[in-house]
């Protein structure tokens, strides 16, 4: 997303919703988009890849409580064959954290009513409602667009985000579904022969070991889910119809756990029973995201962290072995540590380094006990990439740590 900014027309009064409402007396936009006032709208007109965003929309503070955008749009020459798509985005101060919806102008007027609870995200952490500071408008494709009206809407019993009953409605579980839910945690399953008080004493003692590790997370906007379908089927087609519902796509996994903007997935296998290690690595992905605002993306933080509870919920006999194999052919089975640590998703053959790091950061000194303080101080850089934060937490360089994870590696794996 373009990063530059500049300042835009200044602005007067014109209708917002069901009433008149005052327009900022500003709007800031990249040097590819360029905003006009006219008697009756607001005019966008922008080339690919052009952005203007709100300078201040007091209706912003609303949204804590609201569940619905509506939007009244214009774009001559629109049609369903010829439709310019743009992304309205909802961006906290800094541009970089926002939730946004892709929508595509099929008419040359029309209205947009977009929920909430079906706004994607986009940076390291999850976006907070309470901290949004504009409404903006990206263009993909070149189009002048009129904004003749907005309003946010609330509708009752509705927030923002999703719930556990919108997950249920697009999983289609049937009436064997059955359910647990907590502050801590959710569960959601159609599988008949989960022991549902197995699996949920054990989620509540995972919880208990995250929120001693990270006393910093806050009480989630929703508890963390997991969901269990009875069908390794049912479980694949589930990703692909979620994603749909914020107007976005995925493809049916080939792993036996996925999640997805929050939501942990797997299937049962009888072979595997109730506690299966992939329910709990799952599991995990979604509490960090839900609890800490870390987002699933396939990161080193996140991959370690899931994998890193999971072998300590279910130890792998063969691991310390399999660990000092490939430490021993460096040149082939270990991803250079600062490629790693870059804030980029991990290679599936490469989560076991991520456990080692995590093992050191948690454990050795002189990083044991302030791994609150680098989460902390990561989600405040929104980036995960561990170099910048080494200093600022540590006080080491990213050289320094990578001697002590050698050596933190020689004696805890050593070569057969």
């Amino acid at each position: 997303m373009p990063t530059r900014w500049m300042l835009a027309a200044v602005f007067g009064v014109i209708g917002w919703g069901g009433g008149a409402a005052e327009l900022p007396t500003t709007w800031q936009t990249n040097n590819l988009a360029a905003v006009a006032l006219e008697a009756d709208a607001v005019k966008i007109t922008a080339a690919r890849g052009g952005l203007a965003a709100t300078r201040h929309w007091p209706a912003l503070t609303n949204l804590p409580a609201s569940s619905l955008l509506v939007l009244h749009l214009q774009c001559a020459g629109a049609t369903a064959s010829a439709a310019p798509a743009l992304e309205v985005q909802l961006l906290e101060r800094g541009g970089q954290t926002r939730y946004w919806r892709k929508v595509a102008l099929t008419k040359a007027t029309q209205t947009l009513e977009l929920p909430l609870r079906f706004f994607r995200t986009s940076g390291t952490r999850l976006p907070d409602w309470s901290r949004i500071s504009y409404l903006g408008f990206y263009f993909r494709e070149p189009a002048t667009v009129r904004l003749t009206a907005l309003e946010l809407r609330s509708e009752s019993g509705r927030g923002p985000d999703f719930t556990c009953d919108d997950v249920a409605a697009v999983a289609d579980l049937g009436a064997a579904a059955r359910r647990v839910v907590t502050p801590d945690y959710a569960l959601l399953t159609d599988g008949a022969e989960l022991e549902l008080a197995v699996l949920t004493n054990r989620l509540a003692t995972l919880t208990g070991e995250l929120r001693r590790l990270l006393p910093v997370a806050k009480p989630p906007r929703r508890p963390p889910l997991l969901l269990i379908f009875a069908t390794r089927d049912a479980y694949r087609q589930f990703p692909p119809r979620f994603a749909g519902l914020f107007n976005s796509a995925a493809a049916s996994p080939d792993t036996d756990g996925f999640t997805l903007l929050g939501v942990a997935s797997s299937s049962w296998n009888p072979q595997k029973g109730t506690l299966r290690p992939v329910y709990l690595h799952e599991f995990t992905h979604a509490w960090l995201e839900q609890n800490c605002g870390l987002l699933c993306d396939g990161t080193w933080l996140q991959e370690g962290l899931a994998n890193y509870f999971q072998l300590r919920h279910f130890p792998q006999a063969n691991f310390a072995a399999l660990a000092a194999q490939s430490l021993k052919q460096e040149g082939t089975h270990v991803m250079p540590l600062r490629e790693l640590l870059d804030g980029r998703a991990v290679p599936l053959n490469r989560y076991w380094q991520t456990v080692t790091v995590l093992d050191l950061l948690l454990h050795r000194p002189p990083y044991a006990g302030k791994f609150p303080a680098l989460m902390a101080e990561l989600l405040q850089r929104n980036s995960v990439d561990l170099a910048p934060a080494l200093q600022a937490v540590y006080g080491v360089d990213f050289a320094a740590f990578e001697r002590d994870w050698r050596a933190h590696c020689a004696a805890k794996y050593p070569a057969p």
